[in-house]
C-alpha cells in the first residue's frame, strides 16, 4: 500500500494497566513534608513511651497534674472568672478562683479546693463553714490582709499563719486548765508578799474556744481590707482583729484607689486582643499536656516560684524594682492611701470596742544574716531592690505611729528568732512569702502581741470573792 508523505509509520504497543502507578511510586516525597514529620514521629513515639513508662511504674500521677511549674505554685495563681462563676479566657492561668467584686474589687471564690488550698463557704481559707453567730464560749481573732496573711507557698491551710495562731491559744488554754498553779490566780492573795509572787507568775487568757478565721485575700491593699471589713467581716464579731500587710500598698499606683481585676476589663474592651491571647492560652494549654514537657520542667528545669510573679496579682508587667516608685511624691502618696484606710478601721473598731493589731508582712531583704537560699533570692532581683523596700518600709512604720487606735507589732525578732531555728536556714520561698520555721514565729509574735487584749484580770482579795474573812 503506498504512503503518504503525511503518513508516519505505526507501532503495536503493549498495555500494561500497573505501569501508571510504578511511575507514581517513583515521585519523591516533598522534602517540607519529610522536614516535619520525621521530628513530630520521634516526638509522638518518645510521649507514647514516657506514657508508658510512667503508667506501668505507677508514677503516672507525678506528671498528670504537673502543668509548666509545681502545683504548691500555680495552685496561688489567680483564675479570674466572671461574676457569675465562669473563667475568663485570656487571662494567665491559676487554680486561686477570684472574681469582681462591686464591694471589695475582687474577692475569693467561695466552696473550691486544690491540692494546697481550701476555700470555705464564706470565702474563706478554712476546711470548713463558719457560722455568722458566734458561739457563747468562742473567742473569735480575725486575720486579714494580702499574700502573707492568706499564707502563699503554704502546703496545706493548716501550715498558715492563722492556723498555727490558733492552735497556739488553744494549747494555752489547755496548759492553763492543766497548770493552775504556774499562772496567776483568779483572785490576788491577801497578804503582800504572796501577792507580789501571784503578779510575777504569767497572765491567763480567757478561757473558750479560739477560732482564728483567715478572712485574707492575695494582692489586698489595706484600703481593700477596710472595704471587706465594712461589708462582711465585722458581722462575724471579731474579739481582735489582726492586720499583716503593707509591701502590696507600695507596689500599687497611688490612683488606684484598691487593687481590682483591671485586667479584666482592659482585655475585654480590646475584643482582638482578647482573642488572640484566647488562642494563645489554649496552644499552651494544649502543649502543658505533654509529658514530655511535664518532665523536663519537673525533673531537668526544677523551677522555682519567681518573686516577680507572686508577690503582685496585678498581672502588671515587669520586676519589682519597677512597680517600687522612685518618686518622693507618690511613695508618699501611697503611703497615704494606706494610712487613711488604717485610720478609718481604727475608728470603726474602736467605735466596737474591738482591739486592732497591724503588722508590716516580713520582707527578704529584712535578714541581717541570710541564708544561701534567701541570698539566691536577693541576688534574682535587681540591685537597686533592698535599699528602695527598706526606705520605703521605714517611711511605713513611721507613718503607721501616727495612727490612733492600734497595736504596732514589728516582725524582726520573729525573723531573727527564726534565723535560729536548726534547719536547712532558708526562711523565704519568695520576695514576701515565709516558710514554715518564720511562719510559727511571726504566729507567736502575734500571740504574744495581742496576749494583753485577752488577759484575765485577776480580782482583789475580798473575803465575800474567797469566802474567807482577813
Amino acid at each position: 500500500m503506498p504512503r503518504f508523505p503525511f503518513q508516519f509509520p505505526t507501532r503495536r504497543k503493549s498495555f500494561n494497566p500497573y505501569s501508571s502507578k510504578l511511575r507514581s511510586r517513583k515521585k519523591n516525597i516533598p522534602l517540607p513534608f519529610l522536614i516535619v514529620s520525621a521530628p513530630l514521629a520521634i516526638i509522638i513515639g518518645a510521649e507514647g513511651l514516657l506514657r508508658l513508662i510512667m503508667g506501668s511504674s505507677g508514677k503516672a500521677g507525678e506528671l498528670a497534674g504537673y502543668f509548666a511549674e509545681p502545683a504548691s505554685v500555680s495552685d496561688y495563681r489567680l483564675q479570674v472568672n466572671t461574676s457569675g462563676g465562669n473563667p475568663v479566657s485570656g487571662i494567665a492561668w491559676g487554680e486561686l478562683k477570684v472574681r469582681p467584686s462591686g464591694f471589695t474589687g475582687y474577692e475569693l471564690m467561695p466552696n473550691q479546693k486544690t491540692s494546697t488550698v481550701e476555700i470555705n463557704a464564706q470565702g474563706f481559707r478554712a476546711n470548713q463553714s463558719i457560722p455568722l453567730a458566734k458561739p457563747a464560749n468562742e473567742v473569735r481573732i480575725l486575720v486579714v490582709g494580702g499574700s502573707t496573711a492568706f499564707g502563699t507557698l503554704t502546703p496545706d491551710n493548716g501550715a498558715t499563719i492563722p492556723s498555727l495562731l490558733e492552735t497556739q491559744l488553744n494549747q494555752q488554754v489547755k496548759d492553763q486548765q492543766a497548770n493552775v498553779k504556774k499562772f496567776r490566780p483568779d483572785v490576788l492573795p491577801y497578804f503582800a508578799d504572796e501577792m507580789e509572787k501571784a503578779l510575777k507568775l504569767p497572765s491567763k487568757i480567757r478561757e473558750g474556744q479560739y477560732r482564728v478565721i483567715n478572712a485574707a485575700v492575695p494582692g489586698y491593699l489595706t484600703s481593700n481590707v477596710q472595704s471587706q471589713l465594712f461589708n462582711q467581716l465585722l458581722d462575724y464579731q471579731p474579739d481582735v482583729l489582726v492586720l499583716i500587710d503593707g509591701y502590696s500598698d507600695l507596689l500599687a499606683p497611688s490612683d488606684r484607689s484598691a487593687a481590682t481585676l483591671s485586667s479584666v476589663d482592659n482585655l475585654l474592651s480590646d475584643a482582638n486582643g482578647h482573642f488572640l491571647r484566647s488562642l494563645g492560652n489554649n496552644f499552651n494549654s494544649l502543649l502543658n499536656q505533654l509529658y514530655l514537657l511535664k518532665a523536663w520542667n519537673a525533673w531537668i528545669i526544677k523551677p522555682n516560684p519567681k518573686s516577680e510573679l507572686l508577690a503582685d496579682v496585678s498581672n502588671a508587667t515587669g520586676i519589682l524594682t519597677d512597680r517600687l516608685s522612685t518618686d518622693p511624691a507618690e511613695i508618699q502618696k501611697r503611703i497615704d492611701r494606706r494610712t487613711r484606710a488604717l485610720v478609718s478601721i481604727g475608728k470603726l473598731t474602736s467605735l466596737r470596742k474591738i482591739p486592732f493589731v497591724v503588722g508590716i508582712q516580713p520582707e527578704v531583704s529584712q535578714l541581717k544574716s541570710p541564708s544561701s537560699e534567701d541570698n539566691k533570692i536577693l541576688s534574682a532581683l535587681d540591685t537597686r531592690y533592698p535599699k528602695l523596700i527598706q526606705d520605703q518600709y521605714a517611711k511605713l512604720i513611721q507613718s503607721q505611729k501616727t495612727v490612733n487606735g492600734i497595736t504596732s507589732l514589728s516582725f524582726q525578732d520573729a525573723i531573727e528568732k527564726a534565723s535560729t531555728i536548726k534547719g536547712d536556714g532558708r526562711l523565704f520561698y519568695d520576695a514576701i512569702h515565709p516558710r514554715s520555721s518564720l511562719i510559727q514565729t511571726i504566729a507567736t509574735t502575734i500571740q504574744t502581741t495581742i496576749g494583753p487584749q485577752l488577759q484575765v484580770q485577776p480580782k482583789p482579795f475580798n473575803g465575800e470573792t474567797s469566802g474567807v474573812t482577813p
